[in-house]
């Protein structure tokens, strides 16, 4: 089962003019002015569409099993983009349709930092965006890691302090220093604190899907890879942070940078 959706970008002059389509906040296409383009999904998704000159952005749910027609509309009055259903009927796909579909992962987890986790059946991607994570880590994109290759990750929930979903390679250099040391790690996804209980248990669900995935990947490997639970104290992590400062290791802007980044601020 399947659904497929149509979609035409601006009839109108637009300045830029195309439209970037994201399933799921994953990019999977875009479609240019008075241009139409096809995509298969295998699940319910959300589809929003947005233009690259203008933040403002339009979702829609699509269904499995159903065709949407989509046209994309620019509102001069607002400054907005709109995706109006033009029709939704029903649809059943053939193999050809079923073997272009787009792959989507079975978890997405964002940390509120500009951090994304996106997990399929076979692999994580970590996708880092933003000014901060280009500086602290050297590195603005995606990442692709293979469960097979991964041998433990370490999570911690957020609460007063920021979280993090760490991942652990053969030969890699992780930080070993709690937060702080961890959202400047490549390999992390960095959950703020703000809305905290609602993302610890999203990313609870991803972490036992995860930790099940791993077992897999490893099925008679001697070692088994664990997911670690991690308990730190907001005293520690602070405290940890304050003695740098004293030492002279870290500035004073970087120190309040870190401490509005761990608390969400």
């Amino acid at each position: 089962m399947a659904g497929k959706l149509i979609i035409h970008g601006f009839e109108q002059f637009v300045v830029g003019g195309k439209v970037d389509i994201l399933f799921d906040s994953k990019k999977i296409g875009s479609v240019g002015k008075k241009q139409a383009a096809e995509f298969i999904f295998q699940q319910d998704t959300t589809m929003v569409v947005q233009c690259g000159i203008n933040p403002m952005k339009s979702s829609i749910e699509l269904k499995n099993g159903m065709l949407t027609e989509v046209q994309c509309v620019y509102n001069r009055i607002t400054g907005k983009v709109e995706a109006n259903v033009v029709s939704e009927t029903p649809y059943r796909a053939t193999s050809e349709d079923l073997a272009q579909a787009v792959e989507q992962p079975i978890y997405v987890l964002d940390g509120g930092a500009k951090d994304v986790l996106y997990a399929f059946e076979d692999r994580v991607v970590i996708s880092h965006h933003g000014v901060l994570n280009a500086l602290s880590m050297g590195i603005k994109g995606d990442k692709t890691i293979y469960y097979s290759d991964i041998t433990s990750v370490q999570y911690k929930a957020p609460g007063i302090l920021t979280g993090y979903l760490q991942f652990s390679l053969p030969g890699g250099n992780e930080n070993q220093g709690g937060v702080f040391s961890a959202i400047n790690d490549e390999n992390t996804i960095t959950i703020v604190a703000k809305n905290a209980a609602k993302r610890a248990a999203k990313a609870q669900e991803v972490v036992d899907f995860l930790n099940k995935k791993l077992r897999e990947a490893k099925t008679g490997a001697h070692s088994t890879p664990t997911v670690i639970q991690q308990s730190v104290s907001a005293a520690d992590e602070l405290k940890k942070f304050k003695d740098l400062l004293d030492s002279g290791a870290i500035t004073q802007e970087e120190f309040d940078a870190k401490k509005k980044q761990l608390l969400g601020l």
